[in-house]
């Protein structure tokens, strides 16, 4: 299903069958048609908006972590003091994941203070098949399988977090510095078969060697209209002027 047809019917879980099935040997969970891809087999709990905010957290600004006897995984986001509203919403969702909500952090990496909050689910079984298919060997990847569970408010996330408006050249652009050049190749795949046409930009300075992802106005233009109902009214500076957001919300 592609995201514009996500976005006219919303997705659901997939129900259990009464007859009885296979089950999934690193899950636990039965196997289905599409188990590899299902949304349940990737560990993630909650309703569908709570799972879209995992998964566009994981493209974006979130980060796995490993609890101490490796048997479940919280999530941690963190955010600069001008995004707090982005994240007080984040955490309006993730609420019941979560012992307390964000906290302030001072960071000083020696170009004066920086303000930050972050914000850390408790420690779930869930997260953990979630964190194995996203750091196969430590390090966050980006494969067809975890791009193909990218619903139209996932997609807003993952921008949110790690996107950019060109108001002059109506264009946008992901910086997909961490991932490697095959991996943001991937992406621009993925994009191209959402009819978004996606071009790889090369980094100058001190990310040589490093890729961008960009949208050009034609493909910018769709793109804002599919994702704007879900994205936080505090980021409107990633949108044309005047956009109506958060209607998803």
């Amino acid at each position: 299903m592609s995201l514009h047809q996500q976005h006219q019917t919303r997705t659901t879980l997939p129900r259990q069958s009464s007859a009885r099935a296979e089950v999934c040997a690193s899950c636990n969970r039965p196997m289905t048609r599409d188990h590899a891809t299902d949304i349940p087999h990737i560990g993630l709990v909650g309703p569908e908006l709570v799972q879209s905010l995992l998964i566009g957290s994981m493209f974006g600004d979130g980060a796995l972590s490993l609890a101490p006897k490796k048997q479940s995984a919280s999530l941690e986001i963190t955010h600069s003091a001008s995004e707090l509203p982005y994240l007080m919403w984040k955490y309006s969702v993730f609420q019941e994941l979560c012992v307390h909500g964000p906290k302030l952090r001072t960071d000083d990496g020696g170009f004066g203070t920086n303000l930050r909050y972050r914000l850390r689910t408790r420690s779930l079984p869930e997260l953990l098949a979630m964190r194995t298919r996203f750091y196969p060997a430590g390090r966050k990847i980006i494969t067809a399988q975890l791009l193909n569970l990218l619903t139209p408010a996932a997609l807003a996330v993952w921008y949110q977090d790690d996107g950019s408006f060109d108001a002059t050249q109506g264009s946008i652009r992901f910086c997909t510095h961490r991932y490697t050049l095959s991996e943001v190749e991937l992406a621009a795949e993925w994009f191209a078969g959402q009819g978004l046409h996606a071009t790889l930009n090369r980094c100058s300075g001190r990310q040589a060697g490093q890729f961008v992802l960009r949208l050009g106005r034609a493909a910018a233009t769709p793109f804002l209209a599919l994702t704007a109902p879900f994205i936080h009214p505090s980021m409107a500076r990633k949108v044309p002027a005047g956009m109506t957001l958060g209607e998803a919300l």
